[in-house]
């Protein structure tokens, strides 16, 4: 019972975070810029090489997020309106599916839930017009991804979820706080397009406080009793077949429509 008022407390903890971040541009910069300065106090928190090069690979692109958010203020900035931004913030979410899937097949062995990894990079929104720079009324300025579904954020969801149990189910439960806070603010509002900064700002909160603070996260939200070989099977079957309903349903769609943009 006291793992689920954490819980709760920590998704309430993280949208918080995301919603200043998001509003508040400058503090953004300043608190990506500072949480360089953390890097010293890490090798006591992460215990291997992969991890800090995972909480590097999240650090930098919330960065560059950051300052893209930037270029609409101030023209030396210019450049990182160009195209290129955006097929950029696209490798950057398939490369770390693609990761974790490639994990999924060849080391935990969990074969279903790595299909369902690459389903999902295959069904991502294209670079060209989805991915952008966006000012919110003269007050906020976002990065944005268009024509995202509700169905895309849930099944991305389960499928991450479903790959940390697999892979270390010691910290599964702040991991679906960490993924709940970005599915969320896309409910709110129906805001799917604000999902990506919600995942990005999320995870840098997170991945920073494991590694400035150590692991305070497996003793609040303790999941050591939860894993179960059985039920991690049955939730990757699941997850399959959800996965090739939506893939199914997605090209119906973009053959049918001739299209890729399209809401569900």
């Amino acid at each position: 019972m006291n793992s689920i008022i954490y819980m709760l407390i920590y998704i309430l903890i993280l949208y918080t975070f995301h919603e200043l971040m998001r509003r508040n541009i400058k503090l953004a910069l300043a608190i990506c810029i500072l949480s360089l300065l953390t890097i010293p106090f890490w090798g006591n928190n992460l215990s291997s090489p992969f991890r800090i090069a995972k909480t590097l690979s999240v650090i930098f692109p919330t960065l560059f997020l950051t300052l893209c958010r930037y270029s609409e203020k101030y023209d030396t900035l210019k450049f990182l309106q160009k195209p290129w931004t955006s097929i950029a913030f696209f490798m950057i979410i398939g490369i770390n599916i693609l990761e974790a899937s490639l994990t999924d097949l060849f080391v935990t062995k969990n074969i279903l839930n790595g299909l369902c990894g690459l389903i999902l990079c295959i069904t991502m929104p294209l670079p060209k017009n989805n991915w952008l720079i966006s000012i919110e009324g003269n007050k906020y300025t976002n990065i944005i991804v268009n024509n995202i579904s509700i169905a895309w954020i849930f099944l991305y969801t389960v499928w991450d979820i479903c790959f940390v149990y697999g892979e270390n189910y010691l910290f599964v439960l702040s991991t679906v706080s960490v993924l709940l806070t970005p599915f969320i603010r896309a409910l709110i509002n129906n805001r799917k397009d604000l999902w990506i900064s919600a995942r990005a700002y999320t995870l840098f909160f997170h991945l920073l406080t494991r590694a400035s603070l150590g692991d305070i996260f497996s003793n609040l939200m303790n999941s050591s009793n939860l894993y179960n070989v059985k039920f991690l099977n049955y939730f990757s079957y699941i997850n399959f077949t959800l996965h090739i309903i939506f893939l199914i349903w997605y090209y119906k769609k973009v053959f049918y429509n001739k299209h890729h943009a399209f809401k569900a």
